[in-house]
């Protein structure tokens, strides 16, 4: 077939033309078709409306979780009320809310439906952790400081002197609650009350000496360790300054030197459990009133006599020497001691005492001038080993 005709044939039969572009065009949707789209839309709205309007999404199972505290069964009780027989495709959660609204321990509610008939309630709520004394009765009171009027306080353990104001604890008992937030369980349900912001009591066991609100998780394990240490039975305080080496002992508890006070000048103020106890510093022979040694530098306790000057062993825990008071005269010895010689100077002879002799009485260790000897392990409070400054050589 010559060329010329069969370019002749696909121009008849519609071809596209050298120099024109071949174009398309859709055709409109029938009047038919849109009627149908309508039809299926109305349809699948009906269906949805029927499907929540009907048993067949009806909320029957609700699960509630992060409730705590003794009222914890009755909000349950009021959420469950409020989400039965709502439907899981509309869900109101503005329902929950309004029954949850007067309860300053609630913070927040979140809602999950599962259909057909399912529903998660989650709950963030406060934890109380202590009791104030307010108007007259006690409130609950969270690890925030806000106060829980709601909670019932059943056992929780009381922080005396606590001040509150706007709807908060303010003042030290902040620092009384942050402590008893960071306690574990089970230690928690031991405590009676929180003196002075930072004394712990317990219903029965030492009270737990804080000092401060630093690294208050440690100090609690530390408090964990040494109360199931046998070792430390019969002890009335535990000192917590540094979690790694608590102290236990027993009569009255170490005193901190005020903030600014100049080495080894200790103040006479007496310490935070002495004063809640409504006691003083123990006194020695005599009659005078005597600090405790800071806990940091307690002798640990040992089977045998400790070392003069030998540095207190990093064990955990540590059971304090008891206090050293001043020391009682030697039999024989006049009341009045003579005046401290000067530095290089010879000290003088006491009467019925001779240098590098022991008095009359008691034991004497002959020890250089300046220096201490700790009480031996074991020693009754107030019984401290007498010490003489002699010439001799130590």
């Amino acid at each position: 077939m010559p060329f010329s005709s069969l370019t002749a044939r696909l121009h008849g039969a519609g071809a596209a033309r050298p120099g024109r572009r071949a174009t398309w065009t859709a055709r409109r949707p029938g009047r038919r078709t849109a009627l149908l789209a309508g039809a299926a839309l109305l349809l699948l709205v009906a269906v949805y409306a029927g499907l929540r309007l009907s048993p067949l999404s009806a909320v029957q199972r609700v699960s509630v979780v992060g409730l705590q505290g003794p009222n914890a069964p009755d909000l349950r009780r009021a959420i469950q009320r409020a989400a039965v027989g709502q439907s899981t495709l509309g869900f109101d959660e503005g329902a929950v809310r309004r029954v949850l609204a007067g309860t300053a321990s609630v913070t927040g509610v979140t809602v999950h439906t599962n259909f057909p008939h399912g529903v998660q309630v989650e709950v963030d709520q406060r934890v109380a952790v202590g009791a104030v004394e307010r108007g007259g009765r006690r409130v609950s009171v969270a690890a925030d400081g806000t106060l829980l009027p709601d909670w019932t306080v059943g056992t929780l353990p009381v922080i005396a002197g606590a001040r509150a104001d706007d709807g908060a604890v303010v003042g030290g008992a902040r620092r009384a609650v942050r402590i008893l937030g960071a306690a574990p369980a089970a230690l928690l349900a031991t405590v009676a009350r929180v003196d002075d912001a930072t004394v712990v009591r317990l219903a029965d066991g030492p009270a737990l000496l804080f000092r401060d609100t630093t690294r208050v998780h440690a100090k609690w394990a530390a408090a964990a360790a040494v109360l199931s240490d046998p070792k430390t039975a019969g002890a009335t305080w535990i000192d917590l300054r540094i979690p790694e080496q608590p102290v236990a002992g027993s009569g009255a508890p170490p005193t901190i030197p005020p903030k600014g006070a100049k080495a080894g000048a200790v103040g006479d103020a007496t310490d935070a459990l002495a004063t809640a106890e409504g006691g003083t510093a123990t006194t020695g022979a005599g009659g005078a009133g005597s600090s405790a040694a800071p806990a940091a530098a307690a002798t640990p306790a040992t089977g045998g006599s400790a070392a003069t000057g030998a540095a207190p062993a990093a064990a955990t825990p540590r059971t304090a020497a008891p206090a050293a008071t001043s020391a009682a005269p030697a039999a024989g010895a006049s009341a009045a001691s003579p005046p401290a010689a000067p530095a290089g100077a010879d000290a003088p002879v006491t009467p019925n005492a001779t240098a590098g002799a022991p008095a009359s009485g008691g034991a004497t260790t002959s020890v250089p001038q300046g220096a201490s000897t700790p009480a031996p392990a074991g020693a009754a409070p107030g019984a401290a080993t007498s010490t003489s400054t002699t010439g001799g050589t130590p």
